[in-house]
């Protein structure tokens, strides 16, 4: 089983069609992307420089872009909030700076944004520009996590070595996992490719 694979960096990782034009974002990882806004009607666009667009939503007739960068020393998450001014200018704001660089983001459910980063899960409250840590697991950098998705009142986290299920219990989270037949065993090593180290969880299938 697997969910939302790793993008290809030479396709876009954000696209907004909107009446008037498009908003396409990339993400070129450490070599850092762009933001670009074309117009259909040929008026002056832009394009922010130096950015990764990692996800995008449309909240409040508003356009979101998250973005940021792990890599090295840098590690910065921001999301973007877009406004138009008029027919064909934008105010760009920074309502949240993340406390990490994110991976990913799931649908928003009733203004809750909730953003993957390589540690965990954090929701993000648009309404009140606030942010929240749902799940930490700081063991996760290991695993490469990059892709989320809601499955009831659950999260089904995409990893190298398979699928993380986020089962709620209590008032937190247990993580249960999916991987492929050959690496059933992940203690004390993973012998289907990946690292060593990412050994951190049962490899016992959810219930």
């Amino acid at each position: 089983m697997s969910i939302a694979p790793r993008r290809p960096r030479t396709n876009p990782s954000v696209r907004v069609d909107l009446a008037d034009g498009t908003l396409i974002g990339t993400d070129h990882g450490e070599f850092e992307g762009t933001i670009e806004w074309k117009p259909k009607d040929r008026s002056a666009g832009f394009v922010m420089k130096n950015v990764n667009a990692i996800a995008s939503t449309q909240f409040g007739g508003e356009v979101y872009i998250l973005e940021g960068l792990g890599h090295l020393g840098t590690d910065r998450g921001v999301i973007f909030r877009f406004e138009r001014r008029d027919a064909r200018s934008w105010r760009i704001h920074r309502p949240v700076i993340l406390n990490e660089a994110p991976r990913a983001a799931a649908d928003i459910d009733h203004g809750q944004w909730t953003v993957l980063t390589h540690t965990g899960l954090i929701r993000v409250d648009l309404h009140k520009r606030s942010q929240q840590t749902v799940y930490e697991n700081n063991n996760w950098p290991w695993i490469q996590p990059d892709s989320v998705q809601a499955l009831g009142d659950s999260w089904l986290v995409g990893a190298g070595p398979g699928v993380i299920r986020l089962s709620p219990l209590g008032d937190g989270y247990v993580e249960q996992w999916w991987v492929p037949r050959s690496c059933r065993s992940l203690e004390p090593v993973c012998d289907c490719g990946s690292d060593p180290r990412a050994a951190l969880a049962s490899p016992d299938p959810p219930g």
